[in-house]
């Protein structure tokens, strides 16, 4: 019975153990699950659910708490039958369980209370976070759409409001960390701190952009500035440059002045076209805005910049041609002077009182070959008057006008000294000569006539009485009287010539004074002489000469002088030798006469004394017959006296009148002559100048010919006077008239050669005109060419400027294929020219060929090779634009699909084609760089011929390029180790996933098996149960690799289907979790039965101290 009793209550306590331990394995369970709930929330769930979940879970801790009391009352049945260590471990289990659900219940309540503040701090996160991301991604849209049409004043002011917006924001961000950090202990599930990253990255990227919009705009803002003080100085520039070219004359003070006006004038314009150039580049460079407004003012200056540079190429060519005209003119200036300065070193001194005859005609040959020099460099004179007048036409300068007028008067000076000295060398010389001449002559003859007339009136004895010796020597010392009337015209010049020469004051004439005192003396002397020898000779012939015999004698004489005078009257006179020779024989009738009137005396005073004799003789027929004869005689004498007498008169008149016809018709023949030697000089065709000079002459010569015709009529006048002089001599009127004829027809033939020449000089003339106009186009043309080539050595600052370059040189070259048929013109009338112009102007023709034809090869081969350098350069210019406005377009697109994949960089799935675009991408940017060196080969091909700013100009396009391009590699490199890494975090999170997914898939098919019953064997219990424990040690293994993946998909931005797929996971994790923990538990519980109660208490424990375990490790973690 008391067995019986006692196995009742062994049963009745077996069976409340087993209700107990179930209720402490459902409890434990429930905590188990409250636990996991607590501790491992959900991640699908959002704040306000956990809040809700916490709040429900409170409730049931609370009433959880209810139910362990009154277990704990129903166990004191159980206590009272068990052992007092089974007490102990009883109350100590309830102890423990009551201590886990307090405990459970204060983190349900602080972890309520964290939620609840989690949950108010989430929802303003949130809010933080959306709006902060809106306000991002206007601002980025502020950034990435600018308006270029907005001043750059407003657009900074833009920016510095972005940058101000962007400092309030990362103050934000650092709130919003600050909560995201609070959040993450709470709800870590609910806060990506992705989020709070992506919005940093956002503002850095931003305030990135913020600093390189700040850098761009004050790149801008400096290159707006410099562009307006660019234009305010440019257009300084051109007032200056347009006020130096309004300067109507220019005054220099030399020709070094002159050269350095040119080389300012091309320094000062040459840059002119390298500051417009440089002005269009910082006008592409600036603002839009800032562009747009200067706009009207920038053309204004680039017009006006044109038209300076017409009228600057204009004024060059001006300066140049002067330069060259007056270098030209100094060196002509310079050979001329220097030949005066030989022809200065070369006048002989003035002529000495003392030198001879041979040296004064040294000296006057020197003077002619002087004058003759002179004369024949005064064409060049002319010239080189003519050139300087023309340079001072213009161009203002004294000292060149003094040189040109102080060349003309030093070398009219010294021409007008030689002439005055040659002509006063020549009279001096020419009276000297004279003189010497004649005193020779006259003083040879005076000592011959003196010995020869000593022997003639010498009479010794017997000479005395022959009549015949005395004869003789009467007709010898007439012949005496003729040769010594003869020598008074010498003897009368010779003193005239000593008086000329005694009035000259710079020569000493007291040799000739006492030379002519000598010849008056002996001249005095010789004529008193003849005086005696005449009276002694007739004294001694009437001597011995009855006066009967000499009345024979004298009618005799008288008969024969009478038919001499008739004889010569009637001869013919023709012109002035004949009359000379007629005046001749009647003077020496007249001499004849003067030496018989002594013997004339003689009969008559013969006549006159006979009577006084013996006056009462009684007179006879001889006497009667002598006297009558003798009266006859006297007769005879007298009229044949009278008759020389007034035919000598006549004749003498005559002859006066004949030589002064003579001498008129002489200077005027001696004019004609001159005029016709220097008409036919005239033919050697010299300069432009001379021919106009010779023009000059012509028409003065024209008007001299008109003068002389009163000068010819005076001469006409004389030859008719001399005709009715000549009345009755016929060939002498014949004569006059044929020598009136003669000057006639020489006037008319003179007046006839200088209109032909005058005609001849016009034609050459209007050809060196043609010539010199010819010149000048072509010096001109060649002028502007040279001026041309000499500003375009470099290629313009940008295309424009080369384009107008290139016409400009298309347009020269052009030019001179117009002008050459002018060329050709000139080459031929130089040829025409140097054929008919004396040597000097031959070889300045020839030279100034040679020199045109040269600079005109010289010119168009330049011009050609110039033109077809800068076409190619224009040609590969404009292909080098072409390129580089292909290659900043295309590095445009580029950047801005740049901005495209950035932009969608951050959507997961597109992240692949945003790497593989990228990619594709910096593929394109390396196959780029065959670009860019296509580029600088065309750059380099450009170069070659630029000067330094604009190479600069060039280049720093490239490098810009070149920066740009470098910027986007980095920029893509950047993206692209993003993209990458992005993508490799995703393949871990797919790999992580996949494996989960393996692990959870294993994990059911393991709980997919059958659940074993009560009375399954131990052993198959024993055996499942060790499965599940290994399957809960894989799930404590596997979690690791769970919150690796959770914390990847934290970070990650993970689109919205792989984010369901990950909260599915962990879903699935926590039911098979709880379920296999659950399985493990019931296994647990069915070997509890089949043991006793000792190994049920330790087994108890032992599970009991491993879940606490857990827990703690669970809380630790």
């Amino acid at each position: 019975m008391q067995v019986e009793d006692r196995q009742i209550r062994l049963d009745q306590a077996l069976e409340f153990q087993q209700k107990y331990q179930d209720a402490l394995q459902n409890i434990s369970s429930w905590l188990d699950l409250a636990e996991q709930k607590l501790f491992n929330p959900e991640g699908d769930r959002d704040s306000q659910d956990r809040v809700r979940e916490n709040e429900a879970l409170q409730r049931e801790i609370r009433s959880l708490q209810s139910e362990i009391s009154a277990m704990g009352r129903s166990s004191q049945d159980l206590l009272a039958s068990a052992s007092l260590e089974s007490q102990e471990l009883i109350r100590h289990s309830l102890a423990n369980l009551n201590d886990r659900v307090r405990l459970l219940e204060s983190q349900a309540q602080v972890q309520g209370d964290k939620l609840r503040q989690a949950d108010r701090q989430l929802r303003q996160y949130k809010s933080d976070v959306e709006s902060l991301q809106t306000k991002l991604n206007e601002i980025k849209m502020s950034l990435s759409a600018p308006n270029p049409s907005v001043p750059l004043d407003q657009l900074i002011f833009d920016v510095q409001k972005i940058d101000a917006q962007l400092k309030k924001c990362e103050g934000q961000i650092d709130e919003l960390r600050k909560i995201s950090d609070e959040l993450s202990d709470v709800v870590p599930q609910m806060v990506s701190p992705g989020e709070v990253k992506s919005l940093q990255n956002t503002v850095s990227d931003l305030k990135q952009k913020v600093m390189d919009k700040k850098a761009d705009l004050l790149q801008s803002v400096s290159v707006k500035e410099q562009y307006e003080k660019m234009l305010q100085d440019y257009a300084e520039f051109l007032e200056t440059a347009s006020e130096k070219l309004k300067v109507e004359s220019i005054s220099v003070r030399d020709l070094e002045h002159l050269k350095q006006m040119l080389a300012a004038h091309k320094d000062f314009f040459s840059d002119l076209e390298v500051h417009r150039a440089m002005l269009d580049n910082l006008a592409a460079q600036t603002n839009q805005a800032a562009r747009q407004k200067h706009i009207a003012q920038h053309t204004r200056l680039n017009n006006l910049t044109y038209v300076i540079l017409d009228k600057a190429s204009l004024h060059g060519q001006k300066l140049e041609r002067l330069v060259r005209q007056w270098i030209e003119l100094a060196d002509r200036h310079r050979q001329l002077q220097s030949f005066l300065d030989d022809v200065e070193q070369q006048i002989p001194r003035p002529v000495a009182s003392n030198e001879a005859v041979v040296t004064i005609q040294e000296k006057i040959n020197t003077y002619r070959r002087l004058q003759r020099e002179l004369n024949e460099e005064r064409p060049i004179l002319f010239q080189v008057v003519d050139k300087g007048k023309q340079l001072l036409h213009s161009l203002n300068c004294p000292i060149l006008e003094t040189e040109v007028t102080e060349l003309a008067d030093r070398f009219v000076d010294l021409n007008s000294g030689i002439s005055q000295e040659l002509k006063r060398s020549e009279t001096l010389g020419d009276q000297l000569q004279s003189f010497e001449t004649e005193a020779t002559v006259l003083m040879t003859w005076l000592s011959t006539a003196k010995a020869k007339l000593s022997g003639i009136k010498h009479l010794s004895d017997q000479d005395q009485q022959s009549i015949a010796t005395i004869r003789n020597k009467v007709d010898k010392l007439l012949e005496f009287r003729k040769e010594f009337d003869e020598q008074t015209v010498l003897k009368n010049k010779l003193l005239g010539t000593g008086r000329q020469l005694y009035q000259n004051k710079n020569y000493n004439t007291a040799g000739i004074q006492d030379r002519m005192g000598w010849v008056e003396q002996q001249w005095d002397l010789l004529q008193g002489d003849v005086t005696k020898a005449e009276e002694v000779l007739h004294q001694a012939q009437m001597d011995l000469m009855p006066s009967r015999q000499a009345l024979n004698e004298l009618g005799t004489w008288l008969d024969i002088m009478e038919i001499a005078v008739r004889d010569e009257k009637a001869k013919p006179v023709k012109n002035l030798a004949d009359i000379d020779v007629v005046l001749k024989k009647f003077k020496d009738f007249k001499i004849e006469l003067q030496s018989k009137q002594l013997t004339v005396d003689f009969v008559n005073q013969s006549v006159l004394q006979s009577p006084e004799a013996d006056i009462s003789t009684p007179v006879t027929s001889d006497q009667t017959d002598f006297a009558e004869r003798l009266g006859h005689l006297n007769k005879r004498w007298q009229g044949l006296d009278h008759d020389v007498k007034q035919t000598l008169k006549n004749l003498e008149t005559l002859h006066n009148k004949w030589q002064e016809y003579e001498r008129a018709l002489g200077r005027v023949q001696e004019w004609f002559i001159e005029q016709e030697d220097k008409v036919a000089r005239y033919h050697l065709i010299g300069h432009e100048v001379s021919v106009k000079q010779t023009i000059r002459d012509c028409k003065a010569l024209q008007e001299a010919l008109k003068s002389k015709e009163e000068e010819i009529d005076s001469v006409r006048k004389l030859g008719e006077r001399l005709v009715d002089l000549s009345y009755n001599s016929p060939n002498c009127q014949e004569s006059i008239q044929a020598s009136l004829d003669r000057l006639n027809q020489q006037w008319r033939h003179l007046a006839s050669k200088v209109q032909e020449l005058q005609n001849v000089l016009d034609d050459f003339l209007s050809q060196w005109n043609s010539y010199h106009a010819e010149l000048q186009s072509t010096n001109q043309i060649l002028s502007e060419v040279e001026y041309s080539l000499s500003r375009y050595n470099k290629v313009g600052a940008d295309l424009t400027t080369l384009t107008m370059q290139v016409d400009k040189l298309k347009s020269l070259n052009d030019e001179m294929q117009r002008g050459s048929a002018g060329f050709e013109r000139f080459v031929k009338l130089g040829t025409q020219l140097n054929q008919v112009c004396e040597a000097p102007v031959r070889q300045e023709i020839q030279n100034t060929l040679t020199d045109v034809q040269a600079r005109w090869r010289r010119m168009s081969a330049e011009l050609r090779d110039r033109h077809k350098r800068f076409q190619q350069c224009h040609q590969q210019w404009q292909q080098y634009e072409e390129e580089y406005i292909r290659a900043r377009i295309w590095l445009e697109n580029k950047e801005q699909h740049f901005n495209e994949l950035a932009a969608y960089k951050d959507d997961t799935r597109r992240r692949e084609d945003c790497l593989k675009h990228s990619k594709i991408l910096m593929k394109d940017l390396d196959n780029f760089t065959s670009t860019l060196s296509q580029l600088y080969q065309l750059s380099d091909a450009v170069t070659k011929n630029m000067d330094s700013s604009s190479i600069v100009t060039i280049t720093s396009r490239q490098t810009g390029l070149e920066q740009r391009v470098l910027t986007l590699r980095q920029a893509l490199a950047k993206q692209i180790q993003t993209l990458q890494g992005d993508l490799s975090q995703k393949q871990r999170f797919k790999d992580l996933y996949s494996a989960m997914t393996i692990f959870l898939t294993n994990v059911e098919r393991t709980l997919g098996d059958e659940e074993l019953s009560k009375s399954t064997d131990p052993q198959t219990l024993r055996n499942r149960y060790d499965e599940l424990k290994n399957l809960m040690q894989q799930f404590n293994n596997q979690m690791v690799q769970l919150d690796a993946l959770n914390d990847l998909g934290y970070r990650m931005a993970l689109s919205e289907e792989t984010s369901k797929d990950l909260r599915d996971l962990n879903h699935k994790w926590q039911d098979l979790y709880a379920e296999t923990k659950e399985r493990n538990k019931t296994l647990q519980g069915l070997l509890l039965v089949q043991q006793d109660f000792s190994e049920k208490c330790d087994t108890w424990m032992t599970f009991l101290a491993q879940t606490e375990s857990d827990l703690a490790n669970r809380d630790s973690r």
